[in-house]
């Protein structure tokens, strides 16, 4: 398996690491993570999948600013999708 971090428009390559595709992604996400901004000396913000939303990960995500999706297993999330009214969304107007 390639873990692989590029800049924001997708377009270049920051950081890659080559690991045993038995890996569990719930695991070595964050571990990633951590490698790729222990490289750096500037503060980042890290854009990852449902993976790594676990408990685990959650409790071990200090100095690291992410955005992840939480995942509909998770009870108050489908609760909120459910009870939320397509006329309370705000949809983005920016194109691509």
């Amino acid at each position: 398996m390639m873990d692989l971090i590029c800049t924001n428009d997708g377009d270049v390559p920051l950081w890659m690491r080559i690991s045993s595709g038995n890996e569990s992604d719930k695991k070595q996400f964050l571990q990633a993570m951590k490698d790729f901004k222990n490289h750096l000396k500037f503060d980042i913000f890290m854009v990852a999948d449902n993976a790594l939303y676990t408990q685990e990960n959650i409790k071990l995500l200090t100095n690291i600013k992410c955005l992840s999706r939480v995942p509909i297993r998770i009870k108050k999330r489908l609760k909120l999708a459910q009870e939320t009214d397509e006329s309370d969304l705000n949809y983005l107007q920016i194109k691509g």
